[in-house]
């Protein structure tokens, strides 16, 4: 196989999102970090696997916000795209409940978010619960307190046997009710794999996510108000920068650096 070397350039970069380099170590590379192949090795799809089912943890951590586009559904039955369920929120003198289900006519429960509010601090706090779908045996906390031009706060999850996740936020809303902001989420999985994810909210309802690893891998995401999109990941080994689609249930396509293309469903990638 012959080998075609071409120097590092450096790439645009967008308003909010880092930089993108890294997943190095997967080929033969020079101090200047050229890639030397565009063929992926296994190396190079074992990382993007990885970070690929990180993603799969912090994207869901935008439908636990009790703030966004789902509020102006108050009282309506809607689809969750990140967890796959259909919701229904209620709000009660000092509660949000959002009551999670597997189908529209909310007859089979999979879980909820019991959130209790508190007008005079303008905090809430409350248990995260999932029970079925893909998010099957999720729990976590939520916590939200009023800053001066907005809102900032944590949610904290655990997904048994596959990773712990923290988000951390602040957002603000503009004078028709759209949220803004930013958020760091950092994913623990328990393979030992790592990933820190720098994510922009925008009031259009799109969401920016650069997405860093230990593996040097790093991403630069977009997604839409339905959380379809694409995007690259890039880096040193080979195959790398590769593009990514996918649909609102996170389910798409990887094309490598050779033309070459790998399937993704919900973030995982087909072996």
């Amino acid at each position: 196989m012959k080998n075609y070397t071409r120097k590092s350039c450096l790439l645009p970069v967008a308003v909010g999102l880092i930089s993108l380099a890294g997943c190095g170590g997967g080929g033969t590379s020079g101090s200047s970090g050229t890639i030397t192949d565009k063929v992926p090795s296994a190396k190079t799809k074992a990382d993007v696997a990885s970070h690929l089912a990180a993603y799969s943890q912090g994207v869901v951590s935008y439908s636990f916000l009790s703030y966004g586009p789902k509020m102006k559904t108050l009282g309506t039955v809607f689809f969750d795209n990140g967890l796959g369920l259909y919701a229904k929120i209620r709000l009660g003198a000092s509660v949000l409940f959002e009551g999670l289900y597997q189908d529209q006519e909310l007859s089979l429960p999979a879980g909820n978010l019991n959130y209790n509010t508190f007008d005079v601090t303008h905090s809430q706090s409350g248990d995260i619960t999932v029970t079925q779908g893909l998010y099957a045996g999720l729990t976590g906390t939520y916590t939200s307190a009023r800053q001066t031009s907005g809102q900032s706060g944590n949610i904290n999850f655990n997904m048994p046997g596959v990773a712990d996740t923290v988000c951390q936020f602040v957002v603000q809303f503009d004078s028709n009710g759209n949220m803004y902001g930013t958020a760091t989420t950092a994913v623990a999985m328990q393979t030992g794999y790592s990933q820190t994810e720098q994510v922009t909210y925008n009031a259009d309802g799109t969401t920016l996510i650069a997405g860093s690893d230990a593996n040097k891998c790093k991403s630069s995401l977009k997604f839409t108000k339905t959380l379809s999109g694409g995007g690259t990941i890039s880096g040193t080994d080979p195959g790398l920068p590769a593009k990514l689609t996918w649909n609102s249930a996170g389910s798409g396509q990887i094309t490598y650096a050779d033309g070459s293309t790998a399937a993704f469903t919900n973030w995982k990638l087909a072996n």
